[in-house]
């Protein structure tokens, strides 16, 4: 029933959802590609063909309204609280601020069968499920429709997620609010939903001899360090965690690091740039050492970007709470976090996402070793 048939191509697509949530009569939905991407297919018995999905798309209609040269901090909370995040847990006291004001606050969430969506909370007692990285793209469903309402009845809203998802929800709700307070993250690109369950799938099989249920997911459990890039799992019936803290030794670890597996918008993504989209930028300051050592007490730091002068007012209100905070003058040539457009992309990405349909994951990332190694001896050889 339902037919790509939006302006844009998933080239460019990044999943936003803005589509779907303007359209008057509920002819768009998200639905999963064959390379495991949120995509917006349309359903041309309900489509009055109003092009309201085309005027929204934050990809035809980019705006660039923030700072193009924003201040930089270096900042991190006190240590309980980075204990239970993935970098300097900047989010956990920008969205406290936010609930103690008696607003709202919407974030990424997995829910009980592990899939990642965007919820909104309004107390403290909420919040744990939204921190720590997740390396998946959330399901946004309908949850701009609910924050638009949220904000014209007057509540102030924290709203995390991605830079295309800032982008998504400023362009749906269209208007300049003052009561929402948009954080984005420094983002790496987004990977299949399809890979990560087969992930999941096999190492349950390797791990515990049968495929078993999932009780948690953590990936860069801050328990083996900042820089890690351990990924956690639990499974049901099964005592004994699963844990691989070295990077080539973890199937998923390899695959996102090296751009296997992420959307193809990605690759050239519009949003991570200058200006950015949120009023605020988080992210890990990788590097911090080499620039200021005395920034980095090996418990996580992040690097913060103040994009406007709401963004300043919210980061002042925090800075009280913070454990240290120090204004950092960098170009942003040597930030080791993502902040721009082009990214390298596997030249063998779309055959790896072809592959796995058909193959293990274990198979298909050794085809590609032996491709790189065949590679390298031709090079050897020249």
């Amino acid at each position: 029933m339902y037919d790509n048939i939006m302006s844009v191509s998933d080239i460019v697509c990044t999943g936003c959802s803005a589509c779907m949530n303007v359209c008057p009569v509920d002819a768009i939905k998200m639905q999963y590609n064959e390379e495991g991407f949120l995509m917006p297919f349309a359903d041309d018995a309900k489509c009055i063909g109003c092009g309201e999905c085309n005027k929204k798309c934050p990809v035809l209609h980019t705006r660039y309204d923030n700072e193009a040269a924003p201040k930089i901090f270096a900042a991190m909370a006190e240590d309980d609280i980075r204990l239970k995040s993935s970098s300097g847990g900047l989010f956990t006291l920008l969205a406290e601020e936010i609930l103690d004001q008696g607003g709202l606050v919407c974030g990424a969430a997995f829910d009980d069968k592990f899939r990642l969506s965007h919820v909104i909370i309004d107390s403290k007692s909420e919040m744990e499920p939204l921190k720590q990285s997740k390396y998946a793209q959330s399901n946004i469903d309908y949850i701009y429709r609910k924050i638009k309402k949220l904000l014209d009845s007057g509540k102030k809203v924290l709203f995390t997620g991605t830079p295309c998802q800032i982008a998504g929800l400023k362009s749906y709700i269209g208007s300049d609010y003052n009561n929402l307070y948009a954080v984005d993250i420094l983002c790496h690109g987004v990977p299949s939903d399809i890979v990560l369950r087969k992930y999941i799938d096999e190492v349950s099989v390797k791990h515990t001899g049968r495929k078993s249920a999932l009780k948690d997911i953590q990936f860069r459990n801050k328990e083996f360090g900042w820089t890690c890039k351990t990924i956690y799992l639990e499974f049901e019936g099964c005592d004994k965690p699963y844990v691989n803290s070295k990077e080539d030794g973890d199937m998923f670890q390899y695959m996102f690091q090296n751009s296997l597996i992420l959307r193809k918008s990605c690759s050239d993504c519009r949003f991570a740039v200058y200006p950015r989209q949120g009023d605020i930028s988080i992210g890990d300051f990788w590097g911090i050492t080499a620039i200021n050592r005395s920034m980095n007490d090996k418990k996580g730091t992040s690097i913060v970007f103040i994009n406007n002068d709401k963004g300043k007012e919210l980061f002042l209100s925090i800075c009280d709470v913070l454990k240290k905070f120090k204004e950092i003058n960098i170009h942003h040539e040597i930030i080791r976090n993502r902040i721009k457009a082009k990214q390298d992309v596997s030249e063998h990405r779309d055959d790896f996402l072809k592959t796995v349909r058909t193959k293990t994951l274990e198979e298909t990332i050794g085809s590609i070793k032996k491709e790189y190694e065949c590679c390298d001896e031709d090079n050897e050889e020249e």
